[in-house]
């Protein structure tokens, strides 16, 4: 049987904690080949691709860019640069530090599931479903794509 493909909305903690990894930016390729080795994906999972009529891309590169987009929307990414995308202020936390507008404080909490540090010290974001401590839902504000 073959695995499952991730929803998009299931890529986004993975795309964070990707970009932390690559030091805070990366570029598309760079963020793709990390989100594949933390999260482990098979190859069968790799080698679906999107829409083979018009390009190469990967149905996880495609669910990918969905992410990206929201985290986009949402303030938590910016690419300021074609191709290259960078976690922002928002994002961005020190030790401990909450960030502007994270989890618990700052103008605009509550508006969105911030990115926050758990547990090890993991950056993500809650959504809907999943499970976790101190960690806000990220709202549908904006039609999701059914993947």
């Amino acid at each position: 049987m073959a695995n499952k493909l991730p929803r998009f909305d299931r890529l986004i903690n993975p795309l964070l904690r990707a970009l932390e990894a690559l030091g805070g930016s990366g570029a598309v390729d760079e963020i793709y080949e990390k989100v594949i080795e933390l999260e482990k994906l098979p190859e069968d999972v790799l080698a679906q691709l999107h829409d083979q009529d018009k390009s190469n891309q990967t149905e996880v590169g495609y669910r990918l860019a969905w992410a990206r987009t929201y985290l986009k929307k949402y303030g938590l990414l910016e690419n300021s640069t074609r191709g290259v995308w960078s976690l922002t202020a928002k994002a961005t936390f020190g030790d401990g530090d909450r960030g502007e507008g994270g989890v618990g404080g700052g103008e605009g909490a509550g508006q969105l599931g911030m990115a926050f540090r758990g547990a090890g010290g993991r950056r993500g974001v809650l959504l809907d479903g999943d499970v976790g401590a101190g960690v806000m839902s990220l709202p549908a504000p904006l039609p999701l794509n059914p993947i």
